[in-house]
Formats: C-alpha cells, structure tokens, sequence
C-alpha cells in the first residue's frame, strides 16, 4: 500500500468518525444539554409557539425556577369565546329540532286516532 493510500485511508477514517460524533452530539445535546455553569439531566419540553389560541401573556422569566402546576403563558381568549357561543347556537339549534319533530310525531299520532275513529 503506498503512503497516499494510507493516507486517504485516514482521512476516510477520520471523516467518519467526524461525522458519527456529530450526530452523537446532535442527537445527546436533545436530550441532556449541557453547559458551562449546569447539567440538565432531564429531556427537553418543546413549547409550541401557537397553541389552540395565541398568547397573549408569558408570566414566566428566562432562567427561573418553575414547579408542576404553575402557569406559564395566558392565551387570548376570543377563539373559546367564539367555540361557546357556537356550541351554545347549535345547542339552541337541536332544540328546536327536538321540538319540530315532537310536533310532527304528535300530528302523525292525532292523524292515526282519526283515522283509527273513522275505520
């Protein structure tokens, strides 16, 4: 094997053990970041940037201190507005469909009692 080949053997070598270590990095850096002043040895909660509503408050500060329980951000409450009063409408709505078919359904049984007297 001439030096050439030996040396782009190990430059090979090198390049994929780079790249194997990056994505170790990658993929470790996930799940326990580190850093100078701390370990983090819990995984990482995403926060999605919009949930059902937009955000309207963040009451939590960058680096603090959070338990089970606190609140984190408010979101606008306009769309629950908007999703009750839609939900009471189609409430209302079944209602008087109930009652429109109650009023049929009592119709149709006077119909078979005079029909029923005439037979």
């Amino acid at each position: 094997m001439t030096p050439d080949q030996r040396f782009t053997r190990w430059v090979r070598v090198a390049l994929a053990a780079f790249a194997l270590l990056f994505v170790y990095f990658l993929i470790a850096d996930s799940f326990m970041p580190i850093t100078p002043e701390a370990r983090i040895l819990r995984p990482v909660t995403r926060i999605a940037p919009e949930l059902s509503a937009p955000v309207s408050e963040v009451v939590v500060r960058d680096h603090q201190q959070v338990a089970k329980g606190d609140v984190l951000f408010r979101l606008k409450a306009d769309p629950f507005e908007i999703a009750v009063a839609d939900a009471e409408l189609k409430v209302e709505q079944a209602e008087q469909e109930n009652a429109r078919l109650n009023a049929e359904l009592a119709a149709a049984r006077a119909a078979l009692a005079a029909a029923q007297a005439t037979a």
